[in-house]
């Protein structure tokens, strides 16, 4: 019952109560009951009894009612996630690592399932450094010195800077830590390429010569990303080139007074050569030049020369991953709703810029060159994380430049077609906003209606093919929403053009709308906690439908060749990886083995293609839910502070528009994640420490 039913029925409940208690008084009466009976007491313990047994029984009711209401399924006012009484982590998981999921599928090929275990490794810790940076770096570096807008009218005194910073060098150090080990991961990934991908490796004369690994290059440029977007942060941030530089300022005096400040000098010296090493390796900006001009070889009798830089296979190799993920990322660019995000986009030019530093020595592919370029007419910028902007243009100019001819537009346009999106995109705000809120509202009814009615006609296999596509879709939707609204606030802010009175309200309906969509995921928790295993299955069962057929012909053969018995292999690796749970260990070993069976080769190009889309949707239904946090992020509204007035002045002047209130409040509510994550303090640090 509801809370409003419960209190309804307290008359009745209560006279229920109290005609019990009555009855039982009547079927048994004691001496003792005569003696105060005959004395006209008013029977008090009885009455109180009864009173707080009532009083029991309609607050828990009530509290039953309540339960039932947040915990329902019914459409209703939007769900606020804060104050949620449960939550369902429904991503793929298990106990097996990739050696052990290999392990278990072992084939009678050595050097086959080395190579594997290798790369499922070296993948796996690129995305656990990939994920360590999001959530430990990138915010206390975009927060570093940030005041607020009381305290910006008055000036910043410089012993508050230098406090910040001193209370940041353990913060620092473990960022030195952290970017050293990602180099030499980087290192260690490109040597085991070349090593595989040489013409003297009789591995890949037999086997890897028509093999592309590209799920270990697109973890290359996952990796690379993290160093351009920490390079555009500390340049992005003016507070610490200040602070260090008044730092480097106040360690000229203790050098000339070293005892008058508590030190000895050996051990300024040695605290020098860590000022100095932080000086080169983070706070110049140039963390991502420095991985990719570092010297790419293994240490012995095989040089650089023969190995990496002089290795025609590996270039060639590299130049022909390249332009399939150019294919790849720019298919859906620049249509109603893309396929990939925008930092897909960044990964591919940090390849571009490796490849060209890589094989300095070989002559550019112009081609290759033009094609990136002209993609800043597509998107002239993308917001990386809070305030930190990549342009195109610019990262081409400074990490891989090449003077050609024909160039679209040429380096001396390029301000001016900046300035010409902007334009058009602020002439077309509003029309783009309403389209975007069609496409929201009319997804919003499909996903409350918990089916489609073709799903509806068509059978259980039809409904969960349907109710897929609704869960992808919402991402979809919310990517393109946000790739809208950063695009906007971040070519204004670097353009310094203001933003028109026209399109502020679109802006927050934007926002509004990147909340609608995360809160209509939340409030089919249920639903998707139900479904989601069958919707992974299917897709499951779909991809075995592909290669299961293809592993049984060929393991029907005898006397296989050595490149036959790679294939038989990494197709029995794939398919046995489909039996279990799809972790991320698991998907990552079934990519790798994919692309070693080389089915682009014995399949048709309709079956390849519905086994790429295959892939790529169960890769979206496995991490959906941290897809939607990242999709529907709206802390870009941090950035225009100035104009949430203004949304909220729109709202008051329309009071039937009352109920975007709470949207607009839970988008606003993401900028707190900013302020959450400035903490200097290091991950050995004590929790004493970190509550200080």
């Amino acid at each position: 019952k509801s809370a409003k039913e419960a209190r309804g029925g307290q008359g009745e409940l209560e006279g229920n109560i109290v005609k019990m208690m009555n009855d039982s008084k009547e079927d048994f009466v004691s001496p003792v009951d005569d003696f105060f009976n005959g004395v006209n007491l008013p029977d008090a313990p009885a009455n109180d009894v009864t009173k707080k047994m009532t009083d029991f029984v309609l607050n828990h009711e009530a509290a039953l009612g309540e339960m039932y209401r947040v915990l329902g399924d019914k459409l209703g006012n939007a769900w606020d996630a804060e104050h949620d009484p449960i939550a369902i982590d429904v991503t793929p998981n298990d106990q097996e690592n990739v050696q052990s999921i290999v392990s278990m599928f072992s084939s009678k090929r050595e050097s086959f399932d080395k190579i594997v275990i290798s790369f499922g490794y070296l993948c796996e810790e690129m995305r656990e450094l990939i994920v360590l940076a999001e959530k430990r770096y990138y915010g206390a570096l975009v927060m570093f010195g940030h005041r607020d807008s009381e305290n910006l009218e008055n000036d910043v005194k410089s012993s508050d800077l230098l406090l910040e910073i001193g209370s940041f060098l353990p913060f620092f150090q473990d960022l030195i830590n952290f970017i050293t080990r990602t180099q030499n991961i980087l290192k260690n990934v490109i040597c085991q390429l070349a090593c595989l991908y040489h013409a003297r490796q009789d591995y890949y004369k037999t086997t890897f010569k028509n093999v592309r690994l590209i799920p270990v290059f697109e973890k290359i440029g996952g990796i690379c990303r993290v160093l351009v977007t920490l390079d555009a942060i500390i340049a992005d941030n003016p507070a610490i080139a200040e602070s260090w530089y008044q730092y480097k300022r106040m360690i000229k005096y203790v050098r000339s007074d070293p005892k008058g400040y508590g030190i000895e000098e050996g051990q300024l010296r040695v605290f020098e050569g860590l000022l100095i090493r932080l000086d080169k390796k983070v706070l110049n900006a140039t963390i991502f030049e420095d991985a990719i001009s570092q010297e790419f070889g293994l240490p012995g009798s095989v040089n650089n020369q023969s190995l990496v830089e002089g290795n025609q296979v590996l270039w060639s190799e590299f130049s022909e991953i390249l332009r399939r993920l150019l294919k790849k990322y720019t298919a859906g660019l620049g249509a109603e709703v893309e396929t990939y995000p925008r930092k897909k986009l960044v990964e591919l030019f940090s390849l571009y810029a490796l490849h060209r530093r890589i094989f300095a020595t070989k002559k550019p592919d112009k081609r290759m060159y033009k094609a990136l370029w002209e993609l800043q007419l597509k998107f002239p910028v993308v917001l990386l994380h809070g305030r930190a902007m990549w342009f195109p243009s610019k990262f081409l100019e400074d990490h891989a430049p090449l003077k050609t001819s024909g160039l679209n537009p040429n380096s001396s346009q390029v301000a001016k077609k900046r300035r010409e999106y902007l334009k058009k995109l602020d002439s077309d705000f509003v029309m783009r906003t309403e389209e975007m809120y069609i496409y929201v509202t009319t997804w919003m009814v499909r996903m409350e209606s918990r089916q489609t009615l073709s799903g509806a006609s068509k059978g259980m296999e039809a409904l969960l093919g349907a109710r897929g596509k609704l869960l992808i879709n919402g991402l979809l939707l919310g990517n393109q929403i946000r790739v809208l609204l950063t695009t906007s606030v971040a070519l204004h802010l670097y353009l310094q053009v203001p933003f028109l009175p026209k399109n502020v309200r679109s802006m927050a309906v934007l926002a509004e709308l990147l909340k609608a969509i995360q809160q209509t995921y939340h409030r089919a928790s249920r639903m998707i906690a139900g479904n989601i295993a069958h919707l992974i299955g299917q897709t499951l069962f779909q991809l075995k439908k592909i290669i299961t057929p293809l592993m049984q012909k060929i393991n029907s053969k005898s006397n296989l060749k050595p490149v036959e018995q790679d294939i038989a292999s990494a197709l029995t690796l794939a398919a046995a990886c489909l039996d279990g749970t799809p972790s991320y260990p698991r998907r990552m070993v079934m990519d790798i083995a994919i692309c070693i069976s080389q089915l682009k080769r014995i399949v048709r190009s309709g079956t390849y293609d519905d086994l790429q889309y295959q892939l790529w949707k169960l890769d979206l239904l496995a991490t959906f839910q941290e897809q939607i946090v990242e999709s529907c992020d709206c802390s870009c509204l941090y950035w225009i502070e100035s104009l949430i007035p203004e949304f909220f002045k729109d709202v008051y002047k329309n009071p039937e528009q009352v109920t975007r209130l709470p949207y607009l409040l839970a988008a606003l509510r993401d900028g707190s994640k900013l302020l959450l994550a400035y903490d200097p303090t290091p991950p050995t640090a004590s929790m004493t420490d970190k509550k200080k």
